[in-house]
């Protein structure tokens, strides 16, 4: 090593000095200097650099390589100015081979001759390849498109011939079975967070490809990870900690929140050092469910300090300066904290503080320095002084930086400043270069020439001059150098800047700039215009160097959603060099160093003090030859290179050079290729991866194709948008023998229109089972808009409506519907489906409701036909108060063909349950058993809840076989008619045996002679004897059945060929006259009560039975509402259950169709066919005039149940109001300067 101890005070090192060997004085002696690539590359242009200085005579300089077996001429030139630097073209013809060659390079002039004869490495350029496909996954059976480049090192196609293209292994899935998805879902939350962190923001978004924002329910779950898993009896929860919220999206399509960290105990150890967050949303309607997913880092690092623009060497006498930077765990700047700069062996050290980027500029006095490196330390903090096997430790940055001793004999120095940032291409950088000379080294020199050398992808691109005036005294300056950022010399751009002395000292230094990736053929691309409808024309635009050729793609954005990170990019073609930098003389398995055959100088360590020192250490340390080797360049020079080399001892005792202990002498360590294994052969596959509107053509790729370029540098390609509302992704790369490859940049079109329709259905599914397939209508108009959805039908499959269709819906200003089919597939391959939307032109209201209250009538018919037409008039008239525009008619066609918790500790049943303190109810108890004894066929019901509710049922019954009342109802018309001993004990025993039991049942037999009884008694109600005329059909005692219906028969009310019961205390009919009031829902239900007994007997009912049950089904027919249901909860259910038993008994599978015909007095007609595929079916429209008169008939076979809806808004009447509600400013006149700025609401309520 170079020194044993440190002295104390500059005297001793210059003494060092002027032992050192060498003479600086100038001298004008002729030098020569020829730098050539360490790596040449044949076929292709190649340049050698040439300085010849000083020169008194004229001299021939040549240079030969002895390459495959013969001498090859790169130069031979007579030189006879006295000063030359120039870089000269070259070119070395093809090998089959790559191997080590020698180039001799010979100056030679009367009285001089110069020559030197080193290695380099001649090795056969590889050509870049890339495959690209038109997209990035495919489905079973389609076809794979795909394109193959080849360029060369400059990106300039290759004119070669493959004589064979085939797949030797895929290694990646490139098929798949999948639906695109139709949004995507973002998670943004910070990249990373500290222990220290108390929150943690994070945001889940989606979006769909044509840039809309996803409605619907959005989970987030939020986890840390156990490093293991602490148990398998957990699950899930062994796994993570988490934290999940659920939220509906907001109108961005987003769930924001700020989640507490405290849960997720991040100062802990046995967690893994990262948050995961998984946002989930729900679309809104179809219940497609995407997700999305990312993480954030958690660190225990508080605080980290980097180095920036500091030099690898240090000169000593000349100031070593730099910048540090101080971050915090996430790479935010730390402002204002104090940074410690020390460097402990030269008894330096000094405080800094950071400036709002977190950097502080520092500059070391190195008058002092005799070490051959030092190593300044930054500190920020201390650390906490402790270790714990459970916690994580806070970490505090601190960061070292070695430079090792430059020789430079005369202390002159050469300085490139760095520059952190990527330069852009097209830009004019000016390169900061300072110097220091001493004036003993420049001598009588008027002026001093710096010459500078681009390099980049291992060869020289660029070279020049540089000349500036020598003053008086230490020249400490600094220049600028002007480097065009271009192609040429991306993606490294290695500048070295050197001069050579009069006494022969070459002063150089280099720095590495980061240059942005681009090409020298700037394509352009874009649409025009860039947004369009589907099916519409729009042009894309190429704009390329002329006459090149350009390949074209353009995918639907939801394929690359699949595969983003397989798109075609700058940096994966740049990706493709196998050469972006050579650093020494190392390639592969290729090593040519060489030594230093220059003699070697004694020089003994000076002894002072007992401190021995030596002034030139055999290594680690710099000198202009390692900055030239760094650069990858050969040095064929007479100048001064190399610092004095020392003779040593070798081994057993023999005088000779040292030999280094690494090979070469670096700039501290033997820099080796980061390249260090490529494949001969590169290939890179790029994945990409009132006017009808029929949308039926949906590629993933839209545009592939070749495109040659006009003279102009311009072309312009045709195309027509598909009907695809998404965002269209498109690119183009273009080749040119004059300038080459390039890229545009990714380019959008937006096709989309404010009013349309999609699908949702599966990729594949198995004939005959069923799928739910969705339609959603979308409305982006600037209003509201009134739309009916309709599936065309097809032999393929069978549809059926999830839920009721309606004639139209109400889509207002970004909105949408979402209406839902069960299909049933009935063919194989390929099915489609062809769905329909269309916006109406019609008067009903939407977005803006009519005014007023709404009203709400229906007529009903049932009507049967058997071959002749059953007419039917209606008339449609409305009130005098009602509010213009809001009357709209709708006619329907259809085919006729949790209570547990209300129980009592008894058994029974109420309306609240035993909460209250009610007693159970005897009708609902009833109730109760009778559902939940007929559900148990279809669902699980625990036996003992009906053994309960019968026994207490039993016990409530007297010893005449009655049952007496119990509880209440907090509605009575809940339980309908029922009112009374004889009533209620017939509906019980109506439950009993509908359950069914037995007539032999205790309970039953002697409920059966308390009905008994009564019915033998004179003035019952009419609604008493319809309960128990179907009591004894249920227990089939028909003489008793026949003889009550006989009476019921005497008391019905018959009108238009329907027949019903009504209360004899019933008030008489309201005169409506424009349209059919509903029965009452006590008439309702005695009349359903009726049917149910024509209809239950054994083994069926008669035809004069079913001829009155006909006229009965007709009349509850009209009473029921829009809705489906009648007045209240129990004239409903008894409603019902009469009908469909009436359906039941009538339904014949073998009926014929029905056509019902509908028509106006005007012009309107329309008709509906009813079979036996479609019987269930309900057939809506809207009818075109309201108020106005129509009239309906069926034909065919089989009967069909029409319903008239009419709807429309009356004001109401002041006194209707139950409160009164008045608002006046006070004051109510704004006279006053003061009511100009402020003034009170006065709101006064009064019933």
């Amino acid at each position: 090593m170079g020194k044993d101890r440190l002295p104390s005070g500059p005297s001793i090192f210059l003494l060092l000095l002027f032992l050192l060997p060498g003479n600086t004085s100038p001298t004008t002696e002729p030098q020569y200097m020829v730098l050539v690539p360490f790596l040449i590359h044949p076929n292709v242009p190649e340049k050698v650099c040439i300085q010849l200085t000083h020169l008194n005579e004229s001299v021939t300089l040549s240079a030969t390589l002895e390459y495959a077996r013969e001498n090859r001429s790169l130069i031979a030139d007579v030189v006879s100015e006295k000063d030359v630097f120039k870089c000269v073209p070259f070119t070395v013809p093809k090998s089959s081979s790559s191997s080590a060659a020698f180039l001799t390079v010979l100056v030679k002039g009367p009285t001089l001759e110069f020559r030197s004869r080193k290695s380099v490495l001649v090795k056969n350029s590889e050509s870049l390849v890339f495959v690209q496909t038109d997209k990035p996954i495919y489905k079973p059976g389609q076809t794979v498109l795909f394109r193959i480049v080849s360029l060369d090192e400059d990106f300039r196609p290759l004119n070669e011939k493959f004589p064979l293209v085939f797949i030797k292994g895929l290694s990646y899935q490139l098929c798949s079975v999948y639906v695109l998805p139709k949004y995507e879902v973002s998670v943004k939350l910070p990249k990373k967070i500290t222990i220290q962190n108390e929150e943690l923001k994070v945001a889940v978004c989606g979006l769909y490809t044509y840039g809309t924002p996803v409605p619907g329910l959005v989970n987030v779950r939020v986890c840390r990870r156990f490093s293991q898993s602490r148990s398998h009896c957990y699950g899930r929860e062994a796994e993570a900690v988490c934290e999940e919220f659920t939220r509906q999206a907001d109108v961005r399509g987003c769930v924001s929140n700020v989640v507490k960290t405290k849960i997720f105990q991040l100062k802990r150890k046995g967690y893994e050092m990262k948050i995961e967050v998984q946002g989930k949303i729900t679309e809104e309607g179809t219940g497609v469910e995407l997700t999305g997913t990312d993480s954030s880092e958690i660190t225990g690092t508080m605080s980290k300090i980097s180095f920036e623009q500091v030099d690898s060497h240090y000169i000593p006498g000349i100031p070593f300066s730099g910048q540090v930077k101080l971050v915090d765990g996430t790479n935010a700047p730390i402002a204002n904290e104090t940074i410690r700069i020390s460097i402990g062996r030269n008894n330096y050290e000094a405080n800094y503080t950071t400036n709002e980027e977190g950097r502080v500029s520092f500059s070391i006095d190195t008058v002092n320095f005799t070490d051959t490196s030092i190593q300044i330390t930054a500190n920020h903090k201390s650390e906490l002084n402790c270790s714990d096997t459970d916690w994580v430790t806070p970490v505090y940055g601190n960061a070292a930086h070695t430079a090792t001793r430059f020789y430079s004999l005369s202390k002159s120095f050469l300085k490139i400043e760095p520059m952190s940032q990527t330069l852009s291409c097209g830009s004019n950088v000016m390169v900061r270069v300072h110097y220091i000379l001493k004036p003993e080294a420049v001598g009588e020199q008027k002026e001093i020439v710096f010459y500078y050398v681009v390099m980049a992808k291992g060869g020289i691109v660029r070279a020049g001059t540089e000349v500036h005036p020598v003053g008086d005294g230490e020249l400490i300056q600094v220049f600028e150098l002007r480097l065009p950022v271009g192609p040429d010399i991306a993606p490294l751009a290695r500048v070295l800047v050197y001069t050579t002395l009069p006494s022969g000292e070459v002063i150089a230094n280099s720095e590495d700039f980061k240059i942005e990736n681009c090409f020298a053929n700037k394509v352009d691309l874009h649409f025009s215009p860039a947004e369009g409808l589907p099916a519409s024309d729009t042009h894309l635009q190429v704009g390329a160097s002329p006459g090149s050729l350009c390949a074209i793609r353009a995918v639907d954005k939801s394929v690359l959603l699949m595969k983003p990170e397989a798109e075609l990019s700058p940096s994966s073609v740049y990706d493709l060099l196998p050469v972006k930098e050579i650093r020494g003389y190392n390639y592969r398995e290729h090593h040519l160093e060489e030594e230093d055959d220059n003699p070697c100088v004694k020089l003994d360590n000076v002894i002072l003090n007992g401190f021995i020192y030596g002034p030139i250490s055999p290594d680690g340390e710099g000198d202009a030859y390692n900055v030239l080797k760094a650069m990858g360049l050969k040095v064929f020079t007479s100048t001064k290179v190399h610092k004095p080399r020392l003779c040593m001892e070798r081994m057993y005792g023999v005088p000779g050079p040292y030999v280094p202990r690494v090979a070469g002498i670096g700039a501290g360590v033997m820099h080796l290729s980061p390249f260090g294994h490529f494949i001969n052969h590169v290939a890179h596959i790029i994945d990409h991866g009132q006017v009808e509107t029929i949308r039926k053509y949906f590629p993933e790729t839209w545009i592939w194709d070749l495109v040659p370029v006009k003279s102009v540098g311009s072309a312009e390609l045709a195309v027509t948008i598909p009907d695809t509302i998404t965002e269209w992704k498109a690119n183009a790369f273009c080749t040119s023998s004059d300038t080459g490859f390039g890229l545009s940049p990714t380019v959008s079109l937006r096709a989309f229109q404010p009013f349309f329709v999609e699908l949702t259905l599966p990729y594949s599914v198995v004939r005959s089972e069923a799928f739910t397939l969705r339609a959603t209508v979308f409305n982006y108009l600037t209003r509201c808009i009134r739309v009916s959805i309709s599936l065309a039908p097809s032999d393929d499959f069978r549809a059926t409506p999830v839920e009721k269709e309606e004639e139209s819906y109400c889509l207002c200003v970004n909105g949408r519907k979402t209406v839902s089919w069960a299909v049933t597939p009935k063919s194989l391959g390929n099915v489609n489906f062809s769905v329909s939307t269309e916006a109406l032109k019609t008067d009903l209201p939407c977005g803006n409701e009519p005014e007023g209250l709404e009203k709400e009538t229906t007529y009903n018919f049932l009507l049967c036909a058997a071959g002749k037409t059953a007419p039917q008039p209606m008339s449609l008239k409305l009130p005098e108060n009602v509010v213009q525009g809001s009357a709209r008619a709708y006619f329907s066609v259809l085919g006729y063909q949790t209570q547990l918790k209300y129980k009592h500790w008894d058994g029974s049943y109420s309306t609240f349950g035993p909460r209250y303190g009610q007693p159970g109810n005897t009708w609902l108890t009833a109730f109760v058993l009778k559902s939940f004894a007929q559900a148990r066929s279809h669902i699980f019901i625990e036996e003992k809840h009906i053994q309960d509710a019968l026994a207490w049922i039993a016990g409530k019954q007297k010893e005449n076989g009655c049952f007496r009342s119990s509880g209440t109802l907090l509605n009575n018309a809940i339980k309908g008619g029922v009112d009374g001993e004889v009533t209620l004990s017939a509906y019980i025993t109506i439950a009993l045996l509908e359950i069914p039991l037995h007539i032999t049942h205790s309970v039953v037999r002697n409920a059966l002679f308390c009905l008994e009884t009564a019915a033998e008694q004179r003035g019952n109600h009419v609604y008493t004897r319809a309960l128990l005329a179907y009591a004894f059909a249920l227990a089939g005692k028909e003489e008793k059945r026949r003889a009550l219906l006989d009476l019921l028969d005497k008391e019905a009310v018959k009108e238009d060929g329907s027949s019903h019961w009504q209360r004899p205390e019933k008030e008489p009919k309201a005169d409506l006259p424009f349209f059919h009031p509903r029965a009452p829902s006590a008439e309702v239900e005695m009349t359903s009560y009726v049917l149910l007994a024509y209809l239950t007997t054994q083994p069926a009912p008669s035809e004069g039975d079913l001829s009155l049950a006909a006229q009965i089904a007709k009349w509850i027919s009209k009473q029921q509402n829009p809705n489906g249901g009648f007045s209240s909860t129990q004239d409903t259910v008894v409603a019902l259950q009469a009908l469909s038993r009436y359906g039941a008994s009538t339904y014949a599978k073998s009926g014929g169709a029905s056509t019902v015909t509908l028509q106006s007095t005007g012009n309107f007609q329309a008709q509906f066919q009813v079979d036996h595929t479609n019987r269930l079916l309900l057939q809506r429209m809207a009818l075109p005039e309201v108020p106005g008169d129509y009239s309906t008939g069926v034909t065919g076979e089989g009967c069909v149940y029409v319903q008239t809806s009419l709807r429309y808004n009356v004001l109401p009447k002041p006194g209707e109001a139950p409160f009164a509600l008045e608002v006046h400013t006070v004051p109510e006149t704004c006279d006053s300067a003061r009511a100009h700025r402020t003034f009170d609401i006065a709101i006064n309520i009064s019933y």
